[in-house]
């Protein structure tokens, strides 16, 4: 639960770089309308991932609290959507790393 929290927090840290990123690319007349399509989907994949990593906490933090993962009956069912969503928060941050190392090639490389 504290390591998501924790991966989500340093994903709001890289969303400001992002943002800044987007501000500062509009002065570059050498870029194409695809580097900034990159940015701006890497934008929109670290967005969802906060978002996803913030969820999969606070629903972490309810079931403990309600003790419902130690349920005989509920508790197989929640671990389960557990592991799919912490599962998902990794697929998306693999996303978001993989557009980001582009973006880096494309844009601060310069490489098509």
């Amino acid at each position: 639960m504290s390591g998501i929290s924790i991966v989500a927090a340093l994903l709001i840290a890289m969303a400001v770089f992002l943002f800044q990123l987007r501000v500062t690319l509009g002065t570059d007349k050498r870029l194409t309308e695809d580097d900034y399509s990159l940015v701006d989907e890497c934008m929109a994949n670290t967005l969802w991932a906060i978002l996803w990593g913030l969820g999969l906490a606070l629903f972490l933090i309810v079931c403990d609290a309600g003790a419902w993962m130690c349920d005989d009956r509920a508790g197989p069912i929640l671990a389960g959507v557990a592991v799919a969503a912490a599962v998902h928060f990794l697929l998306v941050i693999g996303m978001c790393l993989k557009r980001l190392r582009r973006a880096y090639q494309r844009i601060a490389m310069r490489r098509r």
